[in-house]
Parts: structure tokens; C-alpha cells; sequence
């Protein structure tokens, strides 16, 4: 019973490492958002007024 209940741990803490990499990489995968939010030809002004406004300059 303990060996059963020691593999069910070991797997279980892989499980949530491995969904926390997942998660992790998942995220930065997207990119700058004010990329994703303006429309291509916006200027690099543009980018940065909607960088400041939305806090995404704050560390």
C-alpha cells in the first residue's frame, strides 16, 4: 500500500510540474500584446501609448 501511495505521489507531482511548464511556456508564447490588440501598420508610438496605458511597461 505504501509503495501504491508513494508512485500515485511521485506521478501526481510530475503531473503538476509538467502542467506548470506547460502553462508557463504557453504564456510567453504569445508575444507583445499591443501587437496582438493594434492593427499592423500602427506606429511604434502607437505600441508604446498602449503599452503605458494598459501598465504593460511596469515590470
Amino acid at each position: 500500500m505504501i509503495t501504491y501511495l508513494g508512485r500515485r505521489a511521485f506521478h501526481s507531482i510530475l503531473s503538476v510540474i509538467g502542467l506548470l511548464t506547460l502553462v508557463f511556456f504557453l504564456t510567453r508564447l504569445t508575444g507583445d500584446p499591443s501587437a496582438l490588440y493594434l492593427p499592423l501598420d500602427s506606429t511604434a508610438e502607437a505600441r508604446a501609448a498602449f503599452a503605458r496605458l494598459n501598465g504593460l511597461d511596469q515590470p
